[in-house]
């Protein structure tokens, strides 16, 4: 029987994501003085480290399984 698993970091991680850019697009248009291009930046800093960050906890899972089997 096949099991379904969810990966709870990634769902989470896209429930974070989603909640920023709506966030963001709200911010924006609530504040004028708050330009969209400056948060969006934010956010791609932000995405961009958690994204490397998850990519290689990704790799070194890889590599352990490789060695230890």
């Amino acid at each position: 029987m096949d099991k379904i698993l969810i990966d709870i970091p990634a769902a989470l991680s896209l429930t974070i994501q989603g909640t920023l850019v709506l966030g963001m697009f709200l911010l924006a248009t609530l504040l004028d003085g708050i330009g969209i291009t400056l948060l969006f930046a934010i956010y791609i800093v932000f995405w961009s480290l958690q994204y490397t960050a998850a990519f290689r906890s990704y790799l070194n899972d890889r590599q352990d399984a490789r060695t230890n089997s």
